[in-house]
């Protein structure tokens, strides 16, 4: 299964938006069903995958606004299903625990302070997941926010 798992990795790097969806698809039934069987280096591979597609906070076109370009938007949400169903992995544990190190994690829906949500738990703030999550929180995407905050919701009650 973990061959199977690389072997879709890889066709993430096609050009093409339908066959990268196709395959993230594909990784999510492998995640409902196996996500036991993913090593953090494939789970790594997606996280970086999503980040090179998300929109960087740092450079935005105007003021408050963020822009994908082409299916990057709906890749981004499938990716994020993926990650979602690999929070039960053990393999993500690798990307939380932080010996001797608790951390305040404050998510704000939407900038707009209207709702947030205060976490304590373990987590290498520099890892590829805390990334994730912290970017896709920013996005400007609502989707990919509540995604973000879910992932982040379901690591802070469970491990």
């Amino acid at each position: 299964m973990s061959l199977q798992i690389t072997f879709l990795l890889r066709y993430l790097e096609d050009s093409r938006d339908s066959v990268k969806l196709s395959v993230l698809k594909d990784l999510k039934y492998v995640g409902e069903r196996g996500g036991h069987l993913w090593d953090a280096s494939q789970i790594s591979s997606l996280i970086h995958f999503i980040l090179a597609r998300l929109p960087d906070p740092n450079r935005m076109e105007t003021e408050g606004e963020y822009f994908f370009i082409g299916n990057s938007s709906e890749i981004c949400h499938t990716s994020l299903d993926v990650i979602n169903t690999l929070t039960c992995s053990s393999a993500i544990l690798s990307f939380i625990h932080v010996p001797g190190e608790i951390c305040r994690i404050l998510l704000t829906f939407l900038g707009s302070g209207r709702f947030m949500f205060v976490f304590l738990f373990f987590i290498d703030l520099d890892s590829p997941l805390w990334t994730l999550i912290e970017r896709s929180i920013h996005s400007g995407d609502r989707v990919i926010a509540l995604n973000a905050i879910q992932i982040a919701t379901y690591i802070a009650f469970n491990w």
